[in-house]
């Protein structure tokens, strides 16, 4: 795993409605899974979001709360998820969110990006 800062601006949508937009993004390098940005939480819509109450663990990142994204009358589950606590090695992204590009639309310097493909999809 690796983590750096990224200069581009990222903007992610869902069902057109923007819910994060950052020009300080960290980028996040795992194996075997697509790079994945993650936004600053002061970047973050959070009125957009609902705390869903899953929970996973990483053993390279540590313990992960997840939200659902609301847009209109549509609820979209544990599309987003943040690291409040990560382990050391991923100090960088404690006050960040990361979201499903496989289930979002992101824009990478305004280029909508392909959504990957991953056991995510």
């Amino acid at each position: 795993m690796r983590i750096e800062r990224s200069d581009k601006r990222v903007r992610v949508e869902v069902e057109g409605v923007t819910v994060a937009e950052s020009a300080a993004p960290w980028v996040l390098f795992e194996s075997g899974l697509p790079p994945r940005y993650y936004v600053p939480k002061e970047d973050v819509r959070f009125e957009l979001l609902e705390p869903s109450g899953t929970s996973t663990h990483c053993p390279l990142k540590g313990d992960a709360m997840y939200w659902s994204v609301r847009t209109g009358e549509d609820v979209r589950r544990d599309l987003v998820w943040a690291y409040p606590n990560p382990i050391p090695e991923a100090k960088e992204i404690a006050d960040s969110v990361a979201f499903y590009d496989e289930k979002v639309d992101v824009y990478v310097d305004d280029v909508l990006q392909e959504r990957p493909t991953t056991k995510f999809s």
